[in-house]
């Protein structure tokens, strides 16, 4: 029986400003599986973890997690999304770790930094440094 696609990814095309960053990219995480994300500076990596946990979207293509479609999801429902990719998660904000733990335990975790990552909270502690009129306009599409 083969393994269940986690996130496919599927003739994503994305733009940052001026610069193509994917075009056309094909990618599958197969569930079960440890999957590296790995290249030089500048190679995307970071953009392609952007558009897996939907902070970014894809100017054309498709993007599943768990066979749900990330630029149509509510920030509720993306988390908890997310929140299924892992067994034990690390949150990092202010260059420290803030907390580590299963994702369950992680939403019970009174720290409002903790607090605003697992409930996908916007104003926190932790500020958000994503191009505002950019992310803006993505979050209104």
């Amino acid at each position: 029986m083969p393994a269940k696609l986690m996130t496919p990814a599927a003739d994503v095309e994305c733009v940052m400003g001026d610069r193509r960053v994917f075009n056309g990219l094909n990618l599958q995480i197969t569930r079960g599986r440890i999957t590296a994300i790995m290249g030089p500076s500048g190679t995307g990596k970071t953009t392609l973890l952007r558009l897996i946990t939907g902070q970014v979207r894809p100017g054309r293509g498709q993007v599943l997690v768990n066979g749900e479609d990330v630029p149509k999801l509510r920030t509720r429902a993306l988390y908890s999304e997310v929140e299924a990719i892992a067994d034990f998660a690390c949150i990092l904000a202010n260059g420290a770790v803030a907390a580590w733990g299963k994702p369950a335990e992680l939403r019970e975790n009174d720290s409002p930094v903790v607090r605003q990552f697992m409930h996908g909270l916007a104003e926190g502690p932790v500020a958000f440094h994503y191009p505002a009129p950019d992310y803006l306009r993505q979050l209104l599409q």
